[in-house]
């Protein structure tokens, strides 16, 4: 009888594992093509997934550039309507309604005064139905004169909303520059790593990314463009006045004593240079600080009254008026509006005329915008400003 022995040496356990494996690759080989189940040995796709990766981030950017300038300039187009409208307020609305109230004053302060006469007229009536009509006509009057005062302070209150209104919408406005400014910057970056990339010895990456950047590149310089157009539009450089003007740290509270001191009028209108933009000399010019809201601060003083300069014709053909919102500037073009503050008080401006001509100042104002800050007891002192 035979015995079977079921007992292995390590050396024979080993050959048999190794034959099983060599079976199973050979009849696997057979099922698959050794080229097609082999994609470890192919180029890496990662070269590939981050130039795409690059390409979206360009075109995301890009496209947000142009969201963020779209809601710029529809928000331009809501601050040059409000800027109208407290235009219109300042100069036509309210100085009409501030006749008509203090002509109302006026004759009720007559009205108080006379009561005795009043009264007397009442007295010598004939009839009672003379009394009633005489005692509703004063009536009449009494609710006028309240009136005139009642929509006169309706006026200035319109005025202080639409006022918060446009400054909103500038700072808004400004913040979406600034958004879109942040988004170009994004696209560029990724463009010059599309660029590098492009450049490298890599030849399926340097291919891949130097397609891609043909693709996008056009993409970069219409933001590019469109965010510069949009920058000028709505920014106004000023070439300001000597570097006594542009000390930040001067508070715009501070009354300064040159318009005492300083006899000579910081504005001519009937300069032969007024009508152009005008240069003065490069000791005396260099740019003001801007903050994040396009704030500036500078000197500004104001003209047309008591000068003689009332009733003269402006730079651009405007007449000084005691209404008229205008103010003098260098190198600002006519007709730009200016958001003006002075001790917490607001307005709004049109550049009319060329000016100051004194170093240091930035802005003259005519009368209407210096009473309205409340500027003609003080002269001469630091305002803050920006171009809308």
């Amino acid at each position: 009888m035979r015995v079977l022995c079921t007992t292995q040496t390590p050396c024979e356990h080993s050959i048999r594992t190794f034959s099983t494996l060599l079976c199973l690759s050979m009849f696997l080989g057979c099922l698959c093509p050794f080229g097609h189940i082999a994609p470890a040995f192919a180029a890496p796709v990662s070269v590939g997934q981050d130039v795409n990766a690059l390409v979206d981030e360009i075109q995301s950017a890009t496209k947000q550039v142009q969201t963020a300038l779209d809601e710029v300039h529809q928000l331009q187009t809501d601050i040059d309507i409000l800027a109208t409208e407290i235009l219109t307020l300042e100069e036509q609305t309210l100085p009409a309604q501030r006749k008509q109230a203090l002509q109302s004053t006026r004759d009720e302060y007559k009205m108080r005064h006379s009561s005795i006469n009043i009264l007397v007229a009442l007295l010598s009536l004939d009839s009672f139905a003379s009394l009633t009509n005489l005692a509703k006509y004063l009536a009449v009057i009494q609710s006028k004169h309240v009136s005139e005062l009642d929509i006169l302070k309706q006026t200035k209150t319109e005025l202080e909303e639409k006022l918060q209104q446009l400054s909103t919408a500038k700072d808004k406005a400004i913040s979406k520059q600034n958004e879109a400014s942040r988004s170009l910057k994004r696209a560029q970056t990724a463009h010059d790593e599309l660029l590098r990339r492009a450049k490298s010895s890599n030849e399926p990456e340097a291919v891949a990314a130097g397609e891609a950047r043909e693709q996008v590149a056009e993409h970069i310089r219409a933001a590019e463009q469109e965010l510069a157009a949009t920058n000028a539009s709505t920014n106004v450089q000023n070439p300001e006045t000597n570097s006594q003007n542009t000390s930040a740290t001067t508070s715009p509270n501070t009354t300064t004593n040159e318009h005492a001191t300083n006899n000579q009028p910081s504005h001519d209108s009937n300069s032969p240079s007024s009508s152009t933009e005008t240069s003065i000399s490069s000791s005396a010019t260099e740019s003001s600080s801007q903050d994040a809201r396009g704030w500036k601060t500078g000197i500004a003083s104001y003209y047309g009254i008591d000068d003689g300069f009332l009733g003269e014709t402006t730079a651009n053909g405007s007449i000084v008026t005691e209404s008229s919102m205008g103010i003098a500037m260098l190198g600002v073009p006519f007709g730009t509006r200016v958001e003006i503050t002075y001790r917490g008080v607001s307005v709004i401006a049109v550049v009319n005329d060329r000016g100051p001509y004194v170093d240091g100042r930035v802005i003259d104002m005519q009368p209407a915008v210096a009473r309205a800050l409340g500027f003609l007891s003080v002269g001469v002192d630091r305002v803050s400003y920006r171009f809308l």
